[in-house]
């Protein structure tokens, strides 16, 4: 009897180590042979991780439930991606309308295909051509029940519908996501995404109810409704005081940012773990401000779009966004022509989501309008993430005209605290003769100086500088996710009250 418990015990733990390893096989053989994933497994996953993490507080070192594990060799991962491309292709030719048309018009197979085929006989999908018609795209067999939209912000928004498997997918992989970064049960997840992108609010909900993380969806309000939430003690039981991560666009970032320096609050105010940031260019300047604000530890800067979800991708310490190849094929094209950018160029990020992940609303060769530089042919990666592909951060995006990128600009407007935030500007004219104006709240020639200098020693190519103190001073208007707000019942009530409190 006294050898029962223990003998039991090794025994129980063995099996759920067996179930777990099962799991996580059925898990890999998926996403290699392309077969539709299953659910509960995945799931249960997420819940051997959790108790993992309650018994020993790490994942380990080996198996990292469920996430991208040693690379492939070349020959490998190219025939393995070709016959992703083939399944997406036949996909998307028997069930789409739009592809069903085309591929019929150009007498092309898509059983065919191959990698290289299919970057130069498939060309690209713009957003023109999805917001023309957009349910073109949707599969004949699909059972869509979520729709989704981009924001917006930078056009039109495009409509992308979800289903029931997408959506539980999803929640599970971000769940191990976020479980990576090392969100736990006793944490509380706020979110800023607007809430016209219901897949992002629904996923940040579901993942963390999967984790068992207390979840907030705050929208795009005003920055006091922001930092009132995150000042503010929960006193919920088994859960961290007050919001421990922050997930957020970087220009309502920059507007919390802006508001927390005016009002004095001080970084012990606030109980913040992580920011967790992406849509927009997050700046190294804009980074460190934050941190320095809000008392954040670290900031994780993501990549993800709902037209190509779940593909995705993260900046890793030495500043590379690396994009997971286990989701969809990933490509940097020259915008003119949609073939493949040398090395150390800049292109268009082209993404075809994999159909293991995607049953509704497909895309072939979906070009995200945004730009990135390829790496040169040269240069060695070597950080922690160096197994994944590697780009530089997004620089900016297509149909902005002549100029430098964006990222050059607000990486020299974010380093002049001078400037307010979010920093807004628009460069006008024709290439050789371009003025760059830019919003400053109060002009002032040590600025106009400072500015002019950052301009020559950058090399940004602009001829004239005009400081503004509005938006309103501008011919074009900068738009960003912060415009997108949602007014709040309680919104001028607060911000009447911290009004008072100030006085």
């Amino acid at each position: 009897m006294s050898n029962g418990g223990p003998t039991a015990s090794a025994a129980q733990e063995e099996w759920t180590l067996l179930a777990t390893g099962v799991r996580q096989f059925r898990y890999s053989w998926s996403t290699l042979t392309g077969r539709r994933i299953n659910i509960n497994a995945l799931n249960k996953l997420v819940g051997d991780a959790c108790q993992t993490l309650d018994e020993f507080d790490t994942l380990g070192s080996g198996e990292n439930f469920g996430q991208a594990a040693a690379p492939l060799d070349t020959e490998t991962s190219s025939m393995i991606a070709g016959r992703r491309i083939r399944q997406a292709s036949r996909q998307a030719a028997t069930y789409t309308p739009h592809y069903r048309r085309w591929f019929a018009l150009h007498n092309i197979d898509p059983r065919s295909l191959d990698a290289s085929s299919f970057a130069k006989q498939v060309p690209v999908t713009s957003k023109t051509i999805l917001r023309a018609s957009p349910y073109g795209f949707v599969s004949d067999t699909a059972k869509p029940i979520l729709r989704d939209q981009s924001t917006g912000s930078t056009g039109i928004p495009a409509p992308i519908w979800f289903s029931r498997y997408e959506l539980d997918l999803y929640a599970a992989e971000a769940a191990l996501g976020l479980l990576s970064l090392g969100v736990r049960s006793n944490h509380i997840l706020a979110s800023c995404i607007n809430s016209r992108t219901s897949y992002s609010a629904i996923t940040g909900q579901r993942s963390t109810a999967l984790i068992g993380t207390g979840f907030i969806q705050i929208g795009t309000v005003t920055p006091r409704l922001v930092i009132e939430q995150l000042a503010t003690p929960m006193n919920l039981p088994s859960k961290s005081p007050q919001i421990t991560h922050l997930l957020i666009p970087p220009s309502v970032l920059a507007g919390v940012i802006q508001q927390a320096e005016h009002d004095g609050w001080k970084p012990t105010d606030f109980g913040l773990h992580k920011l967790l940031v992406g849509g927009e260019i997050m700046t190294k300047a804009l980074r460190q401000r934050a941190e320095e604000t809000l008392g954040a530890a670290s900031t994780v800067e993501q990549y993800m779009a709902a037209e190509i979800a779940p593909v995705g991708g993260v900046i890793c310490s030495q500043g590379h966004l690396h994009m997971s190849v286990k989701h969809g094929l990933v490509e940097v094209v020259d915008p003119l022509d949609g073939s493949a950018t040398t090395p150390g160029a800049v292109g268009e990020l082209v993404v075809t989501p994999y159909t293991a992940y995607r049953e509704t609303t497909l895309l072939l060769r979906y070009g995200t309008g945004d730009l990135v530089r390829t790496m040169p042919a040269e240069q060695r990666i070597n950080c922690e993430l160096r197994s994944m592909s590697a780009f530089s951060p997004i620089l900016g995006r297509l149909g902005t005209g002549p100029g430098p990128l964006e990222r050059d600009i607000l990486e020299m407007l974010h380093a002049e605290r001078a400037i307010p935030l979010p920093a807004r500007y628009a460069v006008e004219g024709p290439a050789g003769d371009l003025s760059l104006h830019v919003v400053v709240g109060r002009r002032s020639a040590p600025l106009l100086s400072r500015l002019e200098s950052q301009i020559a020693e950058r090399n940004l190519g602009i001829k004239r500088l005009v400081l503004v103190d509005t938006p309103n001073d501008m011919l074009h208007q900068c738009s960003t996710r912060a415009d997108l707000s949602e007014g709040a019942f309680e919104s001028a009530a607060i911000e009447r009250a911290m009004d008072m409190a100030g006085q």
